[in-house]
């Protein structure tokens, strides 16, 4: 995770940045930190190992450490691939993931080396629970062919999803896996043969409802381990499908962090332990 200390809206790069006037929304830092300690602490309960990086002046959205890459294993050690982000405003961000993985002992992948084409790491790019295939959403913020390149260099292949809702820019808005069997999305969010791939791709699809992702992010949960499904409150209908599929819902406020435009998903990176 991202300390968010230097997190504010100084542009608008997504829908939900602007109030209904056309202005930026306004964050209110300290009750945005409060926000964030709890989901950190949330993690500790659940016994994951939390790391830190410091924010940085002048990249007020770093703290959504999904999309400055994106993790896997290449049968001998663990490899990063650095984003190139949709927006000259956050491809700053990169140089400092880039120090994190290498300090670590990381194979590190600047996708700028290979191809021109834009690619928003881990908030368009996830892993299969099985990890045979990564699912790719593109339209918005990643570019369909840039997955020629990551299917290259992770060898693995990758199952497009075309985005078609402005208000679901990253695949992680509208998109939750949960378990190798699971996924939860908003069925809006994807065009038809979109739609075809996730169903034949798991064996129990939850269906999250437009307006509760809208105003709640439902869509952007993070599950870390099959069970526990982490998510910001207000989408009762959502919660109610978890718990009667067997989930453990933990319910954790990112207000301030979805006037930006991300919620409990992509304000983290999950990372290789040791």
């Amino acid at each position: 995770m991202v300390r968010p200390d230097c997190f504010k809206i100084a542009y608008a790069i997504n829908p939900h940045m602007r109030a209904p006037d056309g202005s930026l929304k306004r964050v209110d830092l300290p009750r945005a930190t409060a926000q964030w300690e709890r989901l950190r602490a949330l993690y500790d309960s659940l016994e994951m190992r939390v790391e830190m990086l410091a924010a940085e002046e002048g990249f007020p959205d770093m703290v959504f450490a999904a999309n400055q890459s994106f993790v896997f294993w290449d049968g001998e050690k663990p490899c990063a691939i650095l984003s190139t982000m949709a927006s000259a405003e956050r491809q700053g961000e990169i140089q400092f993931f880039e120090a994190y993985f290498k300090q670590r002992g990381y194979g590190v992948f600047h996708l700028s080396s290979y191809t021109t084409e834009p690619f928003e790491g881990n908030g368009d790019a996830l892993l299969h629970p099985n990890g045979a295939f990564i699912w790719g959403g593109h339209g918005y913020r990643t570019s369909e062919s840039a997955y020629e390149t990551i299917s290259r260099l992770t060898q693995l292949p990758v199952a497009p999803l075309r985005l078609i809702d402005p208000n679901c820019y990253h695949l992680d808005t509208c998109f939750a896996i949960l378990d190798e069997k699971t996924v939860a999305i908003q069925e809006s969010a994807f065009d038809a043969e979109s739609l075809k791939r996730i169903r034949a791709g798991f064996e129990r699809v939850l269906v999250i409802d437009p307006e509760e992702n809208r105003l709640a992010f439902a869509g952007n949960a993070f599950c870390p381990n099959g069970k526990d499904v982490i998510l910001n409150p207000g989408a009762p209908k959502f919660v109610a499908a978890l718990e009667a599929s067997g989930f453990r819902v933990h319910e954790s406020d990112t207000s301030e962090f979805i006037k930006s435009g991300g919620s409990v998903f992509c304000l983290k990176m999950v990372v290789f332990s040791g």
